[in-house]
């Protein structure tokens, strides 16, 4: 083999495994990125105040399926707020699923996995997103968020724990009914006696013994207790429909009108007496009037007393 003829057999292999290199970092190129040179794609947008982990070549699924990835994002102002413009990069054979229904939300691939979009499926009928549409973003569960209020609880489930432990230390030490329940055998006797006694009355019941037994196991009770209700419903029915004398009185505005009628007279009685030119008010404001009533009902008294002591000065009987 000349010179020649040894150098293009050495650049043929050079080509060759240049080739290879080259398709390798390719294929490896369009693996690390998922990238779809293969496959007719669109564009979507999202915006967002704060992309909350969210990484360039993020995967964007639609219902839990991956149909498509972040290509690109960028600081923007959008509507006088400040945020992100999110680029994604979506499978064009997804595009009937994604309508003017359809939202965002930021998700996470387990708990503390990778950041990822998940789009929700739209409603069938409805007018697909254009290209370069901005889909409405759906706030999501963010553990950044929620760390203030993950570590109140956290705190206030220790606060908890250490009260139980107390708790336990005074039930330990034989304090409070608790602990000397637990702790004192003679506070265990009194217990299971107790419990004793009432399975006794229980027992006592079942077997249809004592007036409580009688009463419970008794078919008449149950029977008055039903007449009674009947009689009553019976008796209210009759007082609504202004039946009796209790539904006159209940019933019936004439009492309630004699009532008015009579405090108003009442009233004007008051108000004559009251006055200083009426008799009323005379026999009522003249303290003569109150003694000489006194001394009238003194003398009727004394006048009595001398009958019961001496009737015969007051009757006498002739025969003839």
């Amino acid at each position: 083999m000349t010179a020649n003829q040894l150098s293009w057999a050495n650049l043929k292999v050079g080509i060759v495994v240049l080739l290879g290199i080259i398709l390798f970092i390719f294929f490896i190129s369009i693996v690390g990125t998922d990238a779809n040179l293969f496959t007719p794609t669109y564009q979507l947008r999202l915006f967002m105040p704060n992309v909350q982990g969210l990484v360039g070549g993020g995967m964007v699924s639609l219902g839990g399926l991956k149909i498509g990835f972040v290509k690109d994002m960028q600081f923007v102002t959008r509507d006088s707020i400040n945020g992100v413009d999110i680029m994604m990069q979506i499978q064009s054979k997804y595009k009937v699923s994604i309508t003017t229904s359809t939202y965002a939300q930021i998700k996470t691939i387990g708990l503390l996995g990778d950041k990822y979009i998940d789009l929700s499926i739209g409603t069938i009928g409805e007018k697909q997103l254009d290209e370069n549409s901005y889909v409405p973003l759906k706030s999501s569960f963010d553990l950044d968020a929620a760390g203030p209020q993950i570590q109140l609880a956290i705190s206030n489930f220790s606060d908890l724990m250490i009260s139980m432990k107390h708790i336990s230390k005074s039930i330990e030490n034989g304090e409070g009914t608790a602990g000397r329940i637990i702790t004192k055998p003679d506070m265990a006797d009194e217990m299971e006696h107790f419990l004793k006694s009432l399975n006794g009355a229980m027992g006592a019941m079942e077997r249809k013994q004592g007036a409580l037994g009688t009463l419970i196991y008794d078919p008449t009770v149950a029977k008055n207790l039903s007449e009674l209700s009947e009689n009553l419903k019976t008796v209210t029915d009759q007082i609504k429909q202004g039946k009796g004398s209790a539904g006159k009185l209940i019933m019936d505005d004439r009492l309630y009108n004699n009532l008015a009628s009579f405090s108003s007279r009442a009233d004007s009685l008051m108000a004559k007496a009251n006055s200083d030119s009426s008799n009323i008010s005379k026999i009522i404001g003249d303290p003569n009037l109150y003694n000489q009533l006194l001394s009238v009902i003194h003398d009727l008294n004394a006048l009595l007393v001398d009958m019961k002591m001496h009737p015969e000065r007051y009757v006498h009987f002739s025969v003839f």
